[in-house]
């Protein structure tokens, strides 16, 4: 089993301020770890209320904007992911506090 650092939380949640909206194939890429601690770690995150999810038809109405600021829109495939995760308020206020 995985032991997770509140290291790991943070990069999650601050991956996701910096980025935007974000899959949880690019998170894993992008924080290079594998797709199952970050479910492991997403999974926490949404309980504690630190994200919450988007799904498909909201993501859609926006995602040309964020598809054009993808860092990884060269590489992507036409089977996107349907859930993607954003940071709470709270996920947004623990993130400001531990970066002041």
């Amino acid at each position: 089993m995985y032991s997770v650092s509140s290291n790991l939380f943070y990069k999650v949640l601050k991956n996701i301020i910096d980025r935007g909206v974000n899959s949880k194939h690019f998170l894993a890429l992008s924080l290079e770890i594998s797709e199952e601690l970050l479910d492991i770690v997403l999974e926490s995150l949404l309980e504690k209320g630190y994200l919450k999810l988007i799904d498909e038809k909201e993501f859609k109405k926006e995602a040309s904007l964020h598809c054009k600021f993808c860092p990884f829109a060269n590489t992507c495939t036409e089977n996107l992911p349907t859930v993607f995760y954003e940071l709470s308020e709270k996920g947004k206020i623990a993130v400001s506090e531990r970066s002041s």
